[in-house]
């Protein structure tokens, strides 16, 4: 992969680890030898994971099923 190299606007959301420390969650296209392919990272560092169509959208789905539940500390 040339750098790592984000394609586009990523979404980069802000992001807590379990001790509380500030991190992000990337998400978007990464420009590779082989063309763009889809990516996440989590940290501000390091290689993205690629991922294969089917899934992004696992990911994208499992995401929305987590939404519909209330955990505590969600604001209204």
């Amino acid at each position: 992969m040339r750098g790592h190299r984000w394609h586009g606007a990523p979404l980069i959301v802000p992001a807590r680890t379990p001790a509380g420390s500030a991190t992000q969650v990337t998400l978007g296209l990464v420009d590779t030898t082989d063309g763009l392919m889809r990516a996440v990272r989590v940290g501000a560092d390091g290689p993205p994971a690629l991922l294969p169509r089917q899934a992004m959208a696992e990911l994208v789905s499992h995401a929305q099923t987590m939404l519909t539940r209330d955990l505590p500390g969600d604001r209204r």
